[in-house]
C-alpha cells in the first residue's frame, strides 16, 4: 500500500522564508528610495522658493523704479545723480569732510 504524501509548499520551508525576506527587503528598499527622492525634492523646492521670492522682490523694486522714472522729477533726479548735472542758474555746493 502507498503512503499518502505530505503536501508541502515548494520543497522546503527555508526557501519560502528566504523569498519572504527577499520580498520584504525589496519593498523596504523601494520605500527608502521614494523617501530619499521626496526629501531631495523638498530641499530643491525650498531653494527654488527662496530664489522666486528674491526675484519677486527684485521685480517689485524694478516696477517701483519704472514708476518713479515715468515722472519728470524722477528722471531729473536720476540725471542729476548720474551726470552731476544742474539747471541753468543753479549752483552746486560740494561738502568735503
Amino acid at each position: 500500500m502507498l503512503k499518502p504524501r505530505k503536501k508541502t509548499l515548494w520543497y522546503h520551508e527555508p526557501i519560502i522564508l528566504f523569498l519572504i525576506v527577499l520580498a520584504v527587503f525589496m519593498m523596504l528598499r523601494g520605500m527608502y528610495s521614494s523617501l530619499m527622492k521626496r526629501h531631495k525634492a523638498n530641499q530643491e523646492l525650498k531653494v527654488y522658493q527662496e530664489e522666486f521670492n528674491k526675484l519677486d522682490q527684485q521685480h517689485t523694486s524694478y516696477l517701483e523704479k519704472i514708476e518713479e522714472l515715468k515722472t519728470s522729477r524722477g528722471r531729473e533726479e536720476v540725471y542729476r545723480e548720474n551726470y552731476n548735472a544742474r539747471l541753468p542758474g543753479e549752483k552746486i555746493i560740494r561738502v568735503v569732510e
